[in-house]
């Protein structure tokens, strides 16, 4: 070990193109893509499914004692010593990957948007009946807006 107490990770630079340029009103309008680059958007499809998986890896798993190691507050899971980190960037591109999801409702929420959903992006739960499909996305659109 050359003294660092953890790994190095290696890194693999992606070229992300969203396909969108602004018009001269400035609303977003497709565009195509770049060739030969992954596709992260339009109709849902297991390509761009895929793609989007590809592109954020697994959130990481530590212990206690890394924990302490590493410093700040973490959540630990009940009756565990086990906490999961993930870097900034990528939290950013899994928000950005609901907000998409979000759009295609019918395909990726057709039962309406989960506790754990609304959870994730700091939705009230006052209604305990579930919450609207709009109000998930439009909200969602406006998380990830504030984040960028």
């Amino acid at each position: 070990m050359d003294g660092a107490p953890f790994p190095t990770l290696s890194v693999e630079r992606v070229q992300f193109d969203a396909g969108l340029e602004l018009d001269a009103n400035g609303d977003p309008v497709r565009t195509p893509s770049m060739q030969g680059a992954p596709q992260y958007v339009g109709q849902p499809s297991d390509e761009i499914d895929t793609n989007w998986d590809l592109l954020i890896p697994s959130d990481m798993n530590i212990t206690r004692d890394e924990a302490e190691q590493i410093g700040g507050a973490f959540y630990f899971y009940p009756d565990t010593d086990i906490a999961t980190i993930e870097i900034s960037t990528f939290h950013v591109l899994h928000c950005l990957d609901e907000v998409r999801q979000s759009v295609y409702w019918q395909t990726y929420l057709p039962d309406g948007v989960t506790k754990l959903q609304q959870v994730h992006v700091g939705m009230s739960s006052e209604n305990k009946s579930g919450i609207s499909k709009k109000k998930h996305v439009l909200t969602m659109k406006q998380t990830t807006a504030s984040m960028l």
